[in-house]
């Protein structure tokens, strides 16, 4: 399983009407850098992390994770470091062919994910396929305000509707 390339998704944040900003995770065969729009700047980290700080978890590891009898057969885990953030990745399903596949645990901190929501992504192929974007217009679309979501793309800010 390769895991370079860039995912995208959405991470918690108080700057926003919706609690969450766009969230971009880039993987290279080298380094794991990150871009995340607040609300109010984008947050980045410059220098990145050593990709050689990514270990794959052991299946015991993974099932660790869960408080429940979850079936963790078919879920791959990371740690970035040694108690940094989890990287999990879950199957596709028939049920939910579009879903975010990533699951990010402890990217910002315990208590944070655990106040908001954990961070979900979707993979470089789901984001190639238009999975993501899907998703966003769908919730401005729920929320009736489009570009209520702070972007990467508008300097971290929610993009304002024109008046």
């Amino acid at each position: 399983m390769s895991l370079n390339g860039t995912y995208r998704g959405f991470g918690p944040t108080d700057e926003s009407g919706m609690a969450m900003g766009e969230l971009e995770l880039t993987i290279s065969d080298n380094t794991i850098n990150y871009r995340f729009a607040t609300g109010l700047e984008i947050q980045t980290d410059d220098e990145g992390m050593p990709r050689s700080e990514l270990r794959q978890l052991t299946p015991d590891e993974v099932t660790e994770l869960f408080e429940t009898d979850t079936n963790t057969d078919d879920i791959i885990g990371y740690m970035l470091g040694e108690d940094g953030a989890v990287l999990l990745f879950f199957p596709e399903t028939d049920e939910m062919p579009k879903a975010p596949r990533v699951s990010v645990l402890r990217f910002f901190s315990a208590e944070i994910d655990s106040i908001f929501f954990p961070v979900m992504l979707f993979t470089p192929q789901q984001v190639a396929a238009g999975d993501f974007e899907e998703l966003l217009r769908h919730l401005e679309a729920e929320q009736g305000d489009p570009g209520v979501i702070p972007r990467l793309s508008n300097d971290g800010k929610r993009i304002d509707p024109p008046s």
